[in-house]
């Protein structure tokens, strides 16, 4: 589970997004007529020290297996 403020400010409402297994189990209940109940505790923080930048962090992971192995 991830979660997301969309406007970018001190104010923002986060937003809540399931994987699709999680989403797909909770329909598969509701069609059977499952009660089904969600708990989510959602606390943030807001830090503007920085100016307001955004972060990404990008990473390749080479895995063990040489057959798999892309030729650089």
């Amino acid at each position: 589970m991830f979660v997301t403020g969309r406007d970018g400010g001190p104010g923002a409402v986060p937003s809540v997004t399931l994987s699709a297994e999680h989403y797909n189990l909770i329909v598969r209940q509701m069609l059977q007529s499952i009660p089904v109940k969600l708990r989510v505790n959602v606390q943030s923080k807001f830090y503007d020290a920085d100016g307001g930048n955004a972060y990404n962090v990008i990473a390749e992971l080479p895995g063990t297996d040489p057959a798999l192995r892309t030729r650089s």
